[in-house]
């Protein structure tokens, strides 16, 4: 067996900020995802990088997560990467 090789999907992890993508790309490949409710929520410091204060997620990453918190209360649980299934 090689070292450092990945050899499953399920021994990769992604991690990411919108569950229309990221979340939803590492379910399709069979790998494990996280996922970064807030993500980028303002803007940085500094002359042109966004004004402090203000909520820089969009529509969508406000609608997902409404839709997670749905999801949560109603008992739906993510499922486990198809390859790690089984795996002692």
């Amino acid at each position: 067996m090689a070292r450092n090789v990945v050899e499953s999907p399920a021994e990769i992890a992604v991690v990411g900020d919108r569950l229309g993508t990221d979340v939803l790309m590492a379910s399709l490949m069979g790998a494990w995802s996280v996922w970064v409710r807030d993500g980028v929520t303002e803007g940085g410091k500094g002359e042109g990088r966004g004004r402090q204060g203000v909520d820089y997620r969009g529509v969508l990453a406000k609608l997902e997560a409404r839709l997670e918190a749905y999801l949560r209360r109603r008992g739906v649980k993510p499922s486990v990467p198809k390859g790690w299934e089984g795996a002692d």
